[in-house]
């Protein structure tokens, strides 16, 4: 189904504007809904740019210490200490539920010195460049960051820090659209906000432009931020903001269009939120899907539970569900990915294992940090003659072309994909 096609029929129906767009109005006769604020938009968008969701932790791999959540919140930062505190005060069982026996080495931990912490975090960490950390610890802030009340802090961190930096910072610059907001957001979160230094430097390239036109504005902003990054992470940084500023772009090697997540030039006033902003259900998630215009796949296909959800036979018997809204923007990269196999093969492209819940995760054998409970991965078969190595060989090819940055996996039956954001084969 076209959902614009079908947004601009309801319209010409209902005797509204024919836009194929849709206000806040109309949102809320549709959905019998609030519209998603500007806030949760641009965090979405910026969560999938960081790659991490709620759970994962990684190691000393850029000078963090320890970073992890649904922003990459950092030790070195103190965010993940003003995280922990705040769970640990609402209910101490999250704690010790979630770090079994190492539930009072992280509460010492969070107390010591800034030294100690840096200490610790690089002791943990693992790997050629300390990206991973000791299973031990790695299995248990997935298992914390799972928690919805965890999950819950780590959103209202997000509001209450950055995206109040995000709010001063656009009203200093004079950026009023979504997009603008959404841009000084991902400033904060990836840098900090933009410091006086900054908006100087800013300032005396926009007196040169003789523009005031805030595309432009956005665009300057971009390449100022990139340009007083180190220069190891320039283009990295830069990738990330002239998405935001131009509404289009690819980052970690993945396309990317603002109006996925219904950001666009338009203020907080009437914006014409498109279908694509989420909604918790599976009417949303159909109309999230569909604004996404791909050729070749259905929404149901990405909202399969699996064999063992319906196995009564088996211990994870009806324990996957569809995914949380928070959760849908993460599949984005992975199902354009498919889309484009599938008219690269020319063959039908079955998917077996999309999201998995948890419990469900558990209850199956997955590992403990599966890229399925990020909503960011999928298992499939080929219908046609052809072996799963060389499904896997068309998806290489790619990878090696710059289309997406993730982790390829092998089986005897079938492939899984993910869109990880880090190159990884099996």
């Amino acid at each position: 189904m076209d959902t614009e096609a079908a947004i601009k029929g309801w319209q010409s129906e209902t005797g509204l504007t024919v836009s194929g767009a849709v206000t806040d109005d109309d949102w809320r006769t549709l959905t019998g809904q609030e519209p998603p604020e500007v806030f949760e938009r641009a965090l979405q968008i910026t969560a999938t740019f960081e790659g991490h969701g709620f759970r994962k932790a990684a190691g000393n791999f850029d000078g963090a210490w320890l970073t992890w959540g649904i922003i990459g919140y950092t030790l070195r930062h103190g965010e993940i200490q003003k995280i922990v505190k705040a769970a640990d005060e609402v209910d101490p069982s999250i704690i010790d539920t979630s770090f079994g026996p190492l539930a009072d080495t992280l509460r010492e931990v969070m107390s010591k010195s800034s030294r100690y912490q840096e200490q610790w975090a690089d002791r943990i960490s693992v790997g050629v460049n300390k990206y991973g950390i000791e299973p031990p610890w790695r299995d248990a802030f997935s298992r914390f960051g799972s928690h919805s009340e965890v999950q819950r802090l780590q959103v209202k961190r997000a509001r209450d820090k950055y995206w109040k930096r995000a709010e001063a910072d656009s009203t200093e610059l004079g950026l009023k659209s979504d997009l603008g907001r959404a841009l000084c957001f991902d400033i904060a979160v990836q840098n900090g906000g933009v410091s006086s230094r900054e908006a100087s430097i800013f300032r005396e390239r926009i007196t040169r432009k003789g523009s005031f036109d805030e595309a432009v504005r956005r665009e300057v902003l971009a390449e100022t931020i990139a340009d007083t990054s180190l220069s190891r992470w320039r283009e990295d940084v830069l990738s990330r903001k002239m998405t935001l500023a131009t509404g289009s772009g690819k980052v970690h090697g993945v396309r990317f269009s603002t109006g996925d997540w219904g950001l666009g030039d338009e203020g907080t006033q009437e914006a014409q939120v498109k279908v694509a902003t989420v909604v918790p259900d599976r009417k949303g998630f159909e109309q999230f899907f569909n604004s996404l215009g791909l050729k070749h796949f259905k929404p149901e296909e990405f909202l399969c539970l699996g064999d063992a959800h319906h196995d009564v036979g088996s211990p994870a018997y009806g324990l996957n569900h569809i995914p949380s809204a928070e959760l849908w923007p993460n599949i984005v990269p992975t199902a354009k990915v498919l889309d484009e196999l599938r008219s690269r093969l020319g063959s039908p492209v079955i998917l077996n294992s999309v999201y998995r819940s948890p419990e469900y995760n558990e209850k199956i054998g997955g590992v403990s940090e599966s890229q399925h409970m990020e909503f960011r991965a999928a298992d499939f078969v080929v219908r046609s003659s052809s072996a799963p190595s060389d499904w896997a060989a068309v998806l290489k090819q790619m990878r090696a072309e710059g289309v997406f940055s993730g982790g390829i996996g092998v089986y005897n039956t079938f492939v899984h994909l993910d869109t990880r954001g880090e190159n990884v084969d099996w």
